[in-house]
């Protein structure tokens, strides 16, 4: 071998180093398309030419051991083999059938080797090459020495080079050496459904049935056959009569489900695969596939033990934990989805989508620390770091909100920081988070504050109606009325139909106490209450209307019905509270200004409901003078 190694140029000799054993390493060769070294591309050498010198190289060793004598040649053929195997184990199926290829050209009578080297070219899609080898190699064999794994091997090129007669030819072959040879009947009965000869493809089938009546499978391809001639009933009953053979045969209980399927009959291929799975609970095929059905159907009612299997009998599959882990968080069983998309995080520990749905199952269960880590851990480059980071600003904004109520207002300047610092990057999320910053400072009554920053986005593209109606609200509250109408009456031009926009205007001019202005007020009222008659906050402001009009047993009527639907809000409390002072029921009237103030949200609200009632307080210890 040293000798050998002395007639090599260097870069053969660095070729065959890479691949010995005390190395442990190995190269790849891609006979199509070559490695250039930055040496090669000095000397102008293109992968062509470099695999011509390799080519030539290998061919000089080969004629170089062959002079040799036996000792060099088998030390040589020996050293080629192990290295194609471990290429080939590796998956270098390139490296492998360029090996190969030198190997059957140091013994060209080898028929082991030569069957090796087509496998590998069918890998790299060498296909008329492995047909090449492998023809003379079966047909040149006696008929009892004919290998039928060559056969089979053969028939499939075949096939997929559309050499279907060829094909044929091999797998009939086969046939008279094995009649039981169940994929050679299969592949032959193939070739004819291929050519849409289905009368052949069946006569094939039921001829090799007969020798072989214990085998389902001819049963489940005569189905099969049945179904490509859009026979749909006989499948069905070839597939059942398979079962029959064979009570476990998961294989025709997916087909049977495959032809409902097609239809769109989930349910009814559903309810073939719950049968089978009564029987055979842990089949892996068949509980993947009710899954998929019953996701694709979107009837999910029962679906959870089927993916708790799925899951229990392999904890790599992924995909099922995912389902499962959704299934659990539309249940609302928040512990099970956490603790089922950790296990995911573990595999894939920088998933967007399981890193988002774990900070957004922390949000609902009001564990904002941790929703903030996950989401924070989401990638700038993610469709989901724009909403993650939206998400982790309107936690610091509840958070700062409740340190402030508590007396605490450092924490107002970890929010503000987030905010601001997430401004000042490219993003769509400028406006959603210039929103939640905003409202942070309506909340503790900063409302000048808050509208500098949404007047500061108003011409942004995405700027919406929602966000322009917000922008009313404040520069109503500010007392900037007329400018609140004239973003108002724009929304109202863009949707003639926003029942809201229309309350907000009538609320105002009733807000301005410009009696004048109050039919246009009811106009504008009457047609929200219109547009949307359901609605409590509409109908608080036509209670409104008839209060100040001083109406109130219809205030006290269309008030009650915006109570009903809205209990929640405390200015509806506090609007029944006043028109029971009206009607001199004091206690009424106390009562509902109770339910307003544990109803309030922000401190203003408070401050102004507890103001309301001192007063109503003081009204009834002091007796009104005659």
């Amino acid at each position: 071998m040293i000798l050998l190694l002395r007639k090599m140029s260097f870069g053969l000799l660095i070729l065959l180093i890479a691949f010995g054993c005390a190395t442990n390493k190995a190269i790849v060769i891609k006979e199509q398309v070559p490695v250039v070294t930055d040496t090669d591309l000095k000397n102008k050498i293109t992968p062509e030419e470099l695999l011509v010198d390799i080519n030539k190289e290998f061919i000089e060793l080969i004629a170089e051991a062959k002079k040799k004598g036996d000792e060099a040649i088998n030390y040589l053929a020996t050293d080629f083999f192990i290295k194609a195997s471990d290429a080939s184990m590796r998956g270098d199926a390139h490296t492998a059938a360029f090996l190969y290829k030198y190997l059957v050209a140091l013994d060209e009578s080898n028929d082991f080797l030569k069957k090796k080297y087509a496998i590998e070219l069918v890998r790299i899609n060498e296909l008329v090459k492995a047909e090449e080898i492998l023809s003379p190699m079966y047909y040149g064999s006696k008929i009892k020495d004919r290998d039928i794994d060559v056969g089979l091997m053969l028939g499939g090129i075949q096939i997929t080079l559309n050499k279907m007669d060829d094909a044929r030819r091999a797998y009939k072959d086969i046939l008279s050496i094995d009649k039981k040879h169940t994929e050679a009947c299969v592949f032959l009965a193939k070739t004819y459904v291929a050519d849409k000869n289905y009368t052949e493809a069946t006569k094939v089938i039921e001829g090799c049935e007969k020798n072989n009546k214990t085998d389902p499978v001819y049963r489940l391809f005569l189905g099969s056959i049945a179904a490509e001639n859009d026979k749909i009933d006989l499948a069905r009953t070839h597939f059942k009569e398979a079962l029959k053979i064979k009570p476990d045969y998961d294989k025709a209980v997916l087909a049977i489900g495959a032809t409902y399927e097609q239809k769109e009959q989930y349910d009814k291929a559903t309810a073939e695969y719950q049968k089978f799975l009564k029987k055979y609970p842990d089949n892996i095929e068949v509980l993947s596939q009710i899954v998929q059905t019953m996701f694709a159907s979107g009837s999910l009612d029962g679906i959870v033990p089927y993916l708790e299997n799925l899951v229990e009998q392999d904890g790599t599959d992924l995909n099922s934990k995912v389902k499962l882990g959704v299934i659990y968080t539309e249940k609302k069983e928040y512990d099970k989805a956490k603790k089922i998309f950790s296990e995911i995080l573990v595999s894939v520990p920088e998933s967007d989508k399981i890193l988002y749905s774990l900070g957004s199952i922390y949000q609902i269960t009001g564990e904002a620390d941790s929703a903030i880590t996950y989401f924070s851990k989401i990638g700038t480059d993610s469709d989901l770091y724009h909403d993650s980071a939206v998400q982790v600003g309107k936690m610091l904004q509840v958070r700062a909100l409740q340190e402030r109520e508590e007396g605490d207002k450092s924490f107002e300047e970890k929010f503000v920081k987030y905010v601001d610092e997430k401004l000042s990057q490219p993003g769509p999320y400028k406006i959603e988070l210039s929103i939640i910053k905003a409202s942070f400072y309506d909340e503790i009554g900063k409302n000048e504050k808050a509208l500098e920053i949404v007047a500061s986005i108003k011409d942004l593209q995405d700027f919406n109606d929602a966000n322009a109606y917000y922008l009313a609200s404040l520069y109503d509250k500010v007392g900037r009325k007329e400018e609140s109408r004239v973003v108002i009456k724009k929304i109202i031009e863009h949707d003639p139909k926003n029942a809201h926009a229309f309350n907000f205007l009538g609320y105002s001019l009733l807000e301005t106490g410009d009696k004048k202005e109050w039919p246009e007020a009811y106009a504008y009222i009457s047609k929200a209450v219109e547009l949307s008659p359901n609605d409590g906050y509409i109908r608080d402001s036509l209670g409104w209307y008839y209060y100040r009009l001083g109406d109130y047993e219809k205030a006290k009527d269309e008030l009650h019905r915006a109570w009903t639907m809205e209990k929640k809000d405390p200015i509806i409390g506090k609007h029944l509270s006043l028109v029971y002072q009206k009607l001199n029921k004091f206690d009424k009237a106390k009562e509902y200004l109770v339910e307003a103030l544990n109803n309030c949200a922000g401190q203003e609200q408070k401050d102004d409901i507890s103001k309301a009632l001192q007063e109503l307080d003081s009204s009834i210890r002091v007796p009104a003078s005659n």
